[in-house]
């Protein structure tokens, strides 16, 4: 595992223990997980990060900016 790997599995870890009590993460299968994660490491691959803009819906594209990914990370599965 490289030091971009090392960092991104760190901050997955960071997230999940900020986010462990939302009940989002406690009903959240596996699979919105994996895709979350991807879209991380996507933003790292760029150097870019989504950004939510709260008046409209609409997402930002921003420089890499990590702090972007806990709202990401609270997702919320609305499969059915």
């Amino acid at each position: 595992m490289n030091k971009e790997e090392q960092k991104i599995k760190k901050l997955l870890k960071q997230l999940q223990q900020q986010n462990k009590n939302t009940i989002y993460l406690k009903n959240r299968k596996e699979d919105v997980d994996a895709f979350l994660q991807d879209i991380i490491k996507v933003c790292y691959e760029h150097n870019m990060s989504l950004s939510h803009e709260d008046s409209h819906g609409g997402f930002l594209v921003e420089d890499l900016n990590e702090s972007n990914f806990s709202w990401l990370y609270a997702a919320n599965d609305k499969r059915k």
